[in-house]
């Protein structure tokens, strides 16, 4: 929609290119297709159920063929979700998640607001798109921005003339990287991990009070900070738990405390930082008992290795075997079970078309961790992945499996999940 947007715009305001209205009809053509299939998904929106009412009031001047009816379902999730927003007032010095998508907001507000709100890289929280909506109404407005043009311009150069949807996200790639070596037992005492611990450390009790995707970003998530404990005790360094269970809502682990549906990975990453405090205190077991309890109907259902933040299963089924045989053998096994069911002929794993390294990576740490349990007993499933593993070693990370307001990934993640699995693998005298 935000294309067709632009190229409707472009149409009436710029040269007319014959190319740019059969690009726009291609666009509705796919938007009746997607939009069919968006309002069944049974997994929250991440967002776009705020940004379709701006987008289609953007559009209502361009009398399209746009695929209304379909569109019931999302605005109606929208009035939920604004209704547990309560407000979309802004107060500077109280940050909040849907800033991240602030260009929900109308023109005149956004024109309102000064430089003095951007971060210090020049943008609206690490959002380009809110960034760049609010440079275009400031100059709308007879306004400019240099800071929030020159930060559109960097990450036009980083992107070759497209742009990363979220940037920095030092934290969360430098959490996520961590976080698979903690999974394959990699020594914590080396000095590269250490001094990465030892400098996250710091950020833990500091404002936002547990991690953001970015320390640009002034909302702690749930995600990020159960992570984040979970590497800083692997670590020893000996961090509150209070900022973890800050998220914590009665039954389950929250990402943001407004969101609509919980995910599951974030309850199998706050279960698996639960483990360090939960056979010395009560009160923490009690939690973890009743997170399993919250994540056994959810992993059961048909969809129970689906999750709003990746779109592969394999990412679910392998954090819950490496988490879950801490806590439940049976949910364990069920997971288990999963994966080796989805090993295709070539050794690897894939949700789509193709394997690819990636989800082969997520599925061998959680194998290897079954294996050194002695849950999963034959060596052969991981010589395969092995094997999968060597033929495409030189295989860039192109696929896009995690979801934010594109899917995405990251290199440096998918190269660390790599290194992890393998790793994994020569520990088990696997090559």
């Amino acid at each position: 929609m935000a294309a067709i947007a632009a190229f409707s715009y472009w149409q009436q305001t710029a040269v007319n290119c014959p190319k740019d209205q059969q690009r726009i009809s291609q666009g509705i053509a796919a938007l009746h297709k997607y939009t069919h299939d968006l309002a069944k998904d049974p997994l929250e929106l991440v967002g776009y159920e705020l940004l379709l009412p701006r987008l289609v009031r953007f559009l209502e001047p361009y009398d399209l063929d746009l695929p209304t009816e379909s569109w019931y379902k999302i605005l109606d999730i929208g009035q939920r979700k604004m209704f547990l927003l309560g407000s979309l007032d802004i107060e500077p010095t109280k940050p909040r998640a849907w800033w991240f998508s602030m260009e929900i907001l109308p023109e005149e507000r956004l024109a309102q607001l000064d430089e003095g709100f951007l971060t210090h890289h020049g943008s609206i929280a690490t959002s380009t798109a809110a960034t760049a909506a609010f440079l275009r109404a400031q100059r709308l407005h007879g306004k400019d921005s240099p800071r929030a043009a020159a930060f559109i311009k960097r990450m036009l150069a980083i992107g070759h003339g497209g742009a990363a949807f979220s940037w920095p996200i030092e934290h969360y790639e430098l959490l996520w990287i961590l976080d698979q070596l903690k999974r394959v037992q990699f020594p914590v005492s080396h000095p590269s991990v250490r001094k990465a611990i030892s400098g996250l450390s710091r950020y833990w009790m500091l404002p936002p009070i547990g991690f953001a995707g970015s320390s640009a970003f002034g909302v702690a998530d749930g995600d990020d900070t159960s992570v984040g404990y979970d590497v800083l005790c692997w670590g020893e360094t000996r961090p509150s738990i209070d900022p973890l269970l800050a998220f914590w809502n009665e039954t389950h682990f929250r990402t943001y405390r407004d969101e609509l549906t919980a995910s599951v990975t974030v309850n199998l990453h706050a279960l698996s930082a639960l483990r360090h405090n939960a056979a010395s205190q009560p009160a923490v077991q009690e939690i973890g008992h009743a997170v399993l309890e919250w994540l056994r109907p959810h992993l059961c259902h048909d969809d129970g290795f689906a999750d709003k933040w990746h779109y592969s299963p394999m990412y679910v089924a392998g954090h819950a075997l490496e988490t879950l045989l801490e806590w439940d053998h049976g949910l364990a096994q069920k997971s288990l079970d999963f994966l080796l069911a989805q090993q295709q002929a070539d050794g690897g794993w894939g949700c789509g078309q193709n394997t690819t390294v990636e989800e082969t990576g997520h599925a061998l740490i959680g194998l290897t961790a079954a294996f050194r349990d002695g849950l999963l007993k034959d060596k052969r499933p991981l010589r395969q992945a092995a094997h999968f593993l060597h033929a495409r070693q030189s295989d860039p990370a192109i696929e896009r499996l995690w979801i934010g307001k594109t899917l995405f990934n990251s290199p440096k993640i998918v190269a660390a999940i790599r290194f992890a699995a393998n790793y994994a693998l020569t520990q088990l005298d696997i090559h």
